[in-house]
Formats: structure tokens, C-alpha cells, sequence
């Protein structure tokens, strides 16, 4: 039988990490490898972001269709679960992409071409003031009517008296709310616009 001297620690305990030790440590590996994961996270969003920007530049047309079908799609999913419905209405998000990827896409595409035409490339502060007022008061309204013109044909199914009523009776407080919008909100805009046209 062996003998153990109190005073003389035995070589497992010289060895074992104690409790303490073992909390320290797994906390270390923890913050690691949470660094690392946020690490790779960063970088994969990086890549993703340079990856979008490079296709914007070489197929912009094509790049704006595919980005405007995906925000209708998760606009319309967003809207359809805040507002309570407990089965996606997958045939009303498919019309909405539909007009996201056949209308909304094409029509910035080109519709920033005409302006980049109009203010001769510009990208100062100034004219991208100049570029977002302009649109606002002339793409922005003819957007809303489209599209309520589009729901109330297409989506909704009603009859063109109803939407010719419908569109009479929304569209001046749709476009006050959009207006109102981008007055409380315009330097933000203008500056975020102003970031893309210089990264671009």
C-alpha cells in the first residue's frame, strides 16, 4: 500500500489543471475562436460585398434586375408576416418580383444613366443633391402610380374603375409620405448615394 506524505504534492496533482485553470482556459479558447468566427464572418462578407460590386460593374443591368426581385421578395415576405398573414402568399410575392425584376430594376438602370447624362458625371455633393431632387420629384411619383396601377390590376385583381378610384383616393398620401421621407431624411441619403458613386 502506498504511502502519501501531505507535504509532498503527488506527480497527478502536479499535473491536473485545476477547476480555476480549466474555466480560465476554456474561456480563452472561447474568446479565440469567437474572434476567429467573427474574423471569417468579416471576411466573408467582405468578399461578398466586392463580389456584388464587381458584377454591378461588369453586368449592371443585369445585377439591378436580380437585386430588385430579391428586395421585392423580402420586402413583400417582411410586410405579409408583420401584418399577420400565417401563410406566405407565395403567388403575390411572385407578381412582386416579377415587377421588381421587369420594371424596377430596368428602369433605375437607366433611369441613372439619363441623369448621370443630364449633370455630365458629376459626383460632388452638390449634384447628387441636385440628381436626388430631381428624381424624387419626377421618377418617384410615376414609380408610385405604376405601382399601384400594377397591385390593384395585377395582384389584386380589381377592375380598372376600382383601381383608377383607388389610386385617386392613395396616391397623394403615398407620395406626401415618400417626400416626407426624404426631407427628414435627405442628408443621410445623400450622403450614402455620394459613397457609392465614389466607391463605384
Amino acid at each position: 500500500m502506498a504511502i502519501i506524505d501531505p507535504a509532498c504534492p503527488s506527480t497527478e496533482n502536479e499535473t491536473s489543471p485545476t477547476n480555476r485553470e480549466l474555466v480560465t482556459l476554456n474561456s480563452i479558447l472561447f474568446a479565440v475562436a469567437w474572434k476567429r468566427k467573427k474574423a471569417i464572418m468579416g471576411s466573408l462578407a467582405k468578399k461578398g460585398l466586392n463580389k456584388y460590386l464587381s458584377q454591378l460593374n461588369q453586368h449592371p443591368l443585369r445585377t439591378k434586375v436580380i437585386t430588385s426581385g430579391v428586395l421585392v421578395a423580402l420586402s413583400d415576405v417582411t410586410s405579409q408576416k408583420l401584418t399577420g398573414i400565417q401563410k406566405l402568399q407565395l403567388k403575390r410575392i411572385l407578381l412582386k418580383v416579377l415587377y421588381g425584376c421587369l420594371y424596377l430594376g430596368p428602369f433605375s438602370h437607366y433611369l441613372h444613366q439619363i441623369l448621370d447624362k443630364i449633370f455630365h458625371g458629376k459626383r460632388d455633393t452638390k449634384t447628387v443633391a441636385k440628381k436626388v431632387a430631381l428624381e424624387q420629384l419626377t421618377a418617384s411619383p410615376w414609380n408610385h402610380f405604376v405601382f399601384l396601377v400594377y397591385y390593384g390590376l395585377i395582384i389584386e385583381g380589381r377592375t380598372w374603375v376600382q383601381v383608377k378610384a383607388k389610386v385617386k383616393k392613395e396616391f397623394p398620401s403615398l407620395q406626401l409620405t415618400a417626400w416626407m421621407g426624404i426631407i427628414f431624411e435627405r442628408p443621410s441619403k445623400i450622403r450614402d448615394v455620394e459613397e457609392i458613386l465614389v466607391e463605384n
